[in-house]
């Protein structure tokens, strides 16, 4: 566990990513628990997941990733860890501030309303739990349905839980600019109560976000992609138009150039732009080969709009350039084009560590891998086979707050 009181002044003054090749140095995840996993696997599609899966070993996958980015050079601060940082303190602080969150995470209902009368009974309830149950309480959100009836206790229930079981894939809550953190607005029912959470989790190690996606406006953090120079932003079926006009308004990004990239085919096996576009070093990418070589009038095509950032904020200055061709041509990039069967075992969705140092999911063909190789990319291949039936791996699992 991170010593939370020595560092809180040292994370706030390193936050900010400028490159996503430059070197990751503190890495926001969140290990699953079994509790939150538990009922998403009897029913994954409603899950968000692609197929059921073992959490314990989701885990312990989980667990060995951890290690590996301990072993690159990165301060890893868990989610669980932070939540539970600093509630033996005797000024009580952090344990009130936990229990307030908990407190909001619980809910009581009577005949389907939500009972808002008993807050001396939930209080008393909080009251009594000790600081890893209120942690499973935030996490699950529990429901209790009661109603009266003329025996013992006069009261029955039933029990709902709405646990946040996508809250691994830390990338999308937030994502990281130069200048901070930006909170994100979730596209999906299932994952709208997770931002509140990251939001208590970056206060608790002291960063304040510049700005949270608000009203209409949708954006996950696996559509966000940062290089310096040019920042890549997907606008397709987890982003919206809308969001991507708060940050330019709000003038919480970089770049000066950014690239939004549109895509019309809005399925869940390409739902973010790092499932089907990634980098690894300057003017390096990978991009699915089903997004290369189509004709604009293709569902697969990814058309990009571009806009320049003046004195003003930013200016639209051209629309629907093929999105390929604009990355070889006007940003002079080399492709490496990943196979559609190496894609859908997420061959894409890898973590930039340092320039052209990857960590990646195995399982892809070797064709691919060696392709890696021979454009000078060093991976470190790893298990992620339960971890990916949620449909996200290395890049999803991570939230990275700060790069040298």
């Amino acid at each position: 566990m991170v010593d939370f009181v020595g560092s809180c002044l040292e994370i706030q003054n390193e936050i900010g990513v400028y490159a996503e090749y430059d070197n990751a140095k503190t890495i926001l995840v969140n290990t699953p628990h079994k509790t939150e996993l538990f009922m998403g696997i009897l029913h994954p599609d409603a899950a968000l997941f692609s197929c059921p899966f073992d959490p314990l070993e989701a885990i312990k996958e989980h667990q060995s990733f951890i290690g590996l980015l301990e072993d690159n050079g990165a301060k890893v601060i868990n989610v669980r860890d932070v939540l539970l940082a600093d509630v033996h303190n005797q000024d009580g602080i952090a344990l009130n501030k936990l229990k307030e969150a908990a407190k909001f995470s619980l809910k009581y209902f009577r005949n389907d309303i939500e009972d808002l009368s008993g807050d001396d009974y939930k209080n008393s309830v909080i009251s009594t739990l000790n600081p890893e149950l209120l942690v499973d309480v935030i996490l699950t959100r529990p429901e209790i349905h009661l109603k009266s009836t003329d025996a013992n206790t006069f009261v029955s229930a039933s029990y709902k839980i709405n646990p946040l079981m996508n809250l691994y894939f830390l990338r999308d809550q937030s994502i990281t600019t130069c200048k901070g953190i930006v909170l994100s607005k979730m596209n999906s029912d299932q994952r709208a109560d997770e931002v509140s959470v990251i939001k208590f989790v970056y206060d608790k190690i002291g960063i304040t976000p510049l700005y949270q996606i608000e009203a209409n406006g949708r954006l996950e953090g696996g559509d966000f992609i940062t290089t310096g120079d040019v920042d890549f932003i997907g606008q397709g079926l987890r982003t919206n138009a809308e969001a991507i006009t708060q940050l330019l308004e709000n003038k919480v990004l970089c770049g000066k150039k950014l690239v939004v990239v549109k895509d019309n085919w809005y399925n869940q096996e390409q739902m973010h732009l790092d499932t089907y576009f990634n980098i690894m070093a300057p003017k390096k990418a990978v991009l699915v080969e089903s997004r290369i070589g189509v004709s604009n009038n293709n569902i697969m095509s990814l058309r990009a709009d571009i806009y320049e950032q003046n004195d003003q904020g930013y200016e639209l200055i051209s629309s629907d350039h093929n999105f390929e061709s604009y990355l070889r041509n006007n940003l002079s990039y080399s492709i490496i084009p990943v196979p559609v069967d190496d894609q859908l075992k997420y061959g894409v969705n890898f973590l930039t560590i340092k320039t052209n140092n990857i960590i990646a999911i195995d399982g892809v063909s070797d064709k691919y891998k060696k392709a890696l190789q021979d454009a000078g990319v060093n991976a470190t291949w790893i298990n992620f086979s339960n971890l990916t039936c949620g449909y996200g791996a290395a890049h999803c699992t991570t939230q990275v707050i700060y790069r040298v």
